[in-house]
């Protein structure tokens, strides 16, 4: 793998690493200021030159890494800090919940953004009437395991009307007048941002 090719596989996979760091520390991420995604970037990178198939799928090999590298960090850092961590172990269900959410809205933002969208779009055209509402998650979660789709829709950054069209006997006016609610359906799932997921799909 040339350094072109590395940086360009981190890049892609920023928000996977940005949102296995929040999950871990259970708070935002702030990108370009934050020593936990700094050591997420490096054990990710590590995680390129170690990996083999005998360890099991990339990313859940990957997240195990980062976590590990975290921890460390974490041992290493003041009594302070270490009393912050035991700290978060004892907030209660629903705080812990909603911290999650917050924390998951905020990845979700970002990854709108780098695909072009944003949350003001997505709820206005967010499908009103329930049957059609239906028939686009309906689509939406067929899509979401289909390779060709999701290589194009993460690669691209784009919806492949025609394909899903063809493939899925839609017609090319109603993909293209729903695909960005296809898509920021298809990204929550892809970066299982729950959430989402449960209002999108409700």
């Amino acid at each position: 793998m040339t350094d072109n090719e590395r940086n360009r596989t981190i890049e892609d996979n920023l928000p996977f690493i940005v949102k296995t760091v929040s999950s871990i520390t259970k708070k935002y991420v702030e990108v370009g200021n934050s020593d936990e995604l700094n050591i997420a970037l490096e054990a990710f990178n590590d995680c390129l030159d170690h990996y083999d198939a005998d360890k099991g799928k990339f990313y859940s090999y990957a997240k195990v890494v980062i976590h590990n590298k975290i921890v460390d960090y974490y041992r290493h850092q003041s009594n302070h800090q270490e009393t912050q961590i035991a700290e978060s172990d004892i907030i209660t269900e629903n705080i812990e919940d909603l911290i999650i959410m917050r924390d998951e809205l905020a990845i979700y933002k970002n990854l709108l953004h780098t695909f072009g969208l944003s949350y003001d779009v997505l709820i206005s055209e967010h499908p009103k009437h329930e049957n059609t509402r239906e028939h686009v998650i309906d689509l939406a979660k067929k899509l979401k395991s289909n390779t060709r789709v999701m290589e194009a829709l993460l690669q691209k950054k784009r919806l492949p009307v025609t394909l899903i069209s063809r493939e899925y006997n839609q017609s090319v006016k109603f993909v293209k007048s729903h695909k960005k609610t296809i898509s920021a359906i298809l990204i929550a799932y892809h970066y299982e941002i729950q959430c989402v997921i449960d209002f999108l799909c409700q």
